[in-house]
This record gives structure tokens, sequence and C-alpha cells, in this order.
């Protein structure tokens, strides 16, 4: 765990979308369009979960109505209602804002703890003109604001993710003072946040998840601003780092993180089995396993912290891991994700982080342990 690290995983796929209403709207029918303008609504906030207040149905079917019988053509209703259904949709933020680029970003996660940069921006995936970055975690990992603002959208309640571009991603957007909006995507749901919360940098919004257009937990995370149509969205080119520095953009495939300085080592072993030839030990998915960490300071004696309070044991790639105290630890599974989502063998890859952090005694210290699943014929 020593900051931007090359990462083994290289063959890893993800895939992230944000949907807009403008152009997923039918042809208007053969029918009153006011009550197909009203159906349109409906299912568009049902596919969407957005709150119903975000749009007023009764107005757009008057002026459908009205549209209509100024000659309006089903297809140009059609177009003008997937524009209207947009731009409330974008109504949260102000159209043809100027995002302020020299603002430096704080990474969306705890930074003690590199995550693997899957995706990044322009990725052919599906990042194809898009500024994005896609990170790596499990289940559950805390989803951290990057930037300070107001919570403008949330959208809960989605379980679904799959390599189906119609899916819709659980997401938070936070609206930043030069009227860009950071998002967070492909939540798990129960997101804690509400519209309207004013969020500081590091306040949690949520937890990674597997919910939309995706091949398995990640967090997408982009930049954006609204268009002067009020519709279009554009990402923006941004860049991680702390005030003052010149900052940096994540390459494709590191460990990006910033663990702290350590001020000792920690000597890290699996119940005394040896390491492969490729530095990591094979186990079973599913098996307990004993970690020793003993903590060897430049002068003093060294000792085993395995059971200490301030010990932390961390998953860094997509396995769930569970952490039962002692040392002890289970790698259960990389859930929803597929065989077909990884390379050859890097499927296959299970990464735990070690933080000693017994700030009492000015004492720090970092590690890893890199396990390789033995395959048991189930899926990942």
């Amino acid at each position: 765990m020593d900051g931007v690290r090359r990462a083994p995983a290289r063959a890893l796929v993800f895939a992230a979308a944000v949907l807009l209403a403008a152009g997923a709207v039918g042809a208007a029918p053969p029918e009153p369009v006011e009550a197909w303008v009203r159906r349109n609504v409906e299912t568009w906030l049902s596919r969407t979960h957005h709150p119903r207040q975000i749009v007023d149905a009764d107005a757009l079917a008057a002026e459908a109505a009205r549209r209509k019988a100024a000659g309006a053509t089903p297809a140009a209703l059609s177009s003008w209602l997937g524009g209207e259904l947009g731009r409330a949709e974008n109504a949260f933020a102000p159209a043809g804002a100027q995002h302020d680029d020299a603002t430096l970003y704080s990474l969306p996660f705890d930074p003690v703890y590199p995550r693997v940069l899957i995706q990044g921006p322009g990725g052919r995936l599906s990042h194809t003109g898009v500024h994005a970055f896609d990170f790596v975690m499990p289940l559950g990992t805390p989803v951290l604001a990057a930037r300070e603002g107001k919570v403008a959208q949330v959208v809960d309640g989605f379980r679904r993710g799959g390599l189906d571009p119609a899916l819709t991603g659980n997401h938070v957007f936070v609206l930043h003072a030069d009227g860009s909006f950071g998002i967070y995507l492909h939540l798990e749901p129960g997101i804690p946040v509400k519209v309207g919360q004013r969020v500081e940098r590091g306040d949690l919004l949520g937890r990674s998840g597997n919910t939309g257009f995706t091949a398995g937990p990640h967090l997408h995370f982009a930049v954006a601003r609204v268009g002067p149509d009020g519709l279009t969205r554009t990402t923006i080119p941004i860049r991680f780092g702390s005030p003052g520095s010149p900052g940096f953009v994540p390459k494709v495939e590191d460990f990006v993180g910033f663990p702290p300085r350590p001020t000792l080592d920690l000597a890290i072993s699996v119940e005394g089995r040896s390491p492969q030839p490729d530095g990591t030990v094979l186990v079973r998915r599913g098996e307990r396993l004993r970690l020793r960490v003993e903590a060897r300071p430049k002068a003093g004696p060294a000792r085993d912290v395995s059971a200490h309070p301030r010990l932390e044991l961390a998953s860094m790639t997509p396995w769930s891991l569970d952490s039962l105290g002692g040392g002890e630890v289970v790698i259960r599974s990389m859930a929803g994700f597929s065989k077909e989502s990884f390379g050859a063998g890097t499927n296959r890859l299970a990464v735990v982080g070690v933080l000693f952090l017994n700030a009492a005694e000015g004492e720090i210290g970092l590690g890893n342990v890199q396990f390789q699943i033995e395959r048991d014929g189930a899926t990942p």
C-alpha cells in the first residue's frame, strides 16, 4: 500500500452511463395527447426513480395540447417532450455554468486504502469522449464527497446491475459553488444523504454498489456541467490532489491513494504459509485465514500486533472481506462480477490492505498481502 502503484489486474472491464430522458420518448400515438404525456411522464418517473415533484405533468399535458392544435407532428411532440424531461432532470444545476479549473478534488473514498482505477477519461468501454473515473471497490465501501457543495439529486432504490444500457444506477449529484456538479454513480440502495443537504469534503454520501449499467461493483465518479440549452451534460477534465499541489490525473491500472508515511515496518504472514513465486498466497474462497502482523520499529523490539485494536484490514480489490478480529479474515466472493469481466487469471486475485495506526504512540505501519484464490468450479 505505497501510494500509487501499478495494479496486476490488466483486463478488468467496467461500463457506466448516466441516461438522460431526451430521445427516450416514443412518437405520439393516436390518442388524446394529454393522456400520452401523462403516460410517458409516469413511465419516465418509474424508470428513473426521480421524485414526482421534479416535473409538472399537468403543465406539460396542457402545452402538448396547445402544440398539437397548432399543427405539431407526432415526431415533433416526442422530441419536445423528451427535451422537457431532460431539462427537468437537469433543473438542479444552472445552465451554462463554467467550472473553476483551479479546483483540485479529493479522492471519493478513504485514501488510506488505494483503489484500482479500471477505466479513466476517454476509456473505450463506456467513457469515449467522457471525462470520468471508475474506481474498483467491494460492495459497501464508503463513498466520500470529493468537493464541498449541496446535494442536488439523489436516485435510490435500484437493485439491479449488469451489461444492459437500459439499467439505471443509484447515484448522488453534489452541486458545487461554480455550478458544476459531482456524479457518484452505481451506489448500493439506502443512500443516507438528502436533497438540499450541505456536505463537506470527506463526508459520507453512500456506499459502493453494483446498480445500473455495470459489469461489477465500482464507483463511477465524474464532474459535469449543464449546457446553455439546459439539456446537454458535459463532463469536465479534473485533477485530484491537496491544495497547493500541482494535482494529478490517475492512470488506468494504478492503485490510487494517499497512505500515510510509515514510521515502522510490518511483517505479514498467513498462518505460516510461504508465498508463491509471484508473491501471492494460495487460499480457498471462504477459508478462515489468520494473519500474523508483526510491528518492527526502527529502534526497539518487534511485537505481534495482530489483535491490536488499531489494526485495520480492508479489501483493495472487488473481493468482499469479513474481518473477524484478532487478525482473522474470510475472503468471501466477488459479488456481482462475472468471469467475463476479467482477463485470464486476474479474477482470482484478492489484495488485503493492512493499516496499523496507533496515533497515541505515533506509530504508523502499512502493508498488504495478496491472495490467489483456488478455482472451485463456481462463478467468482
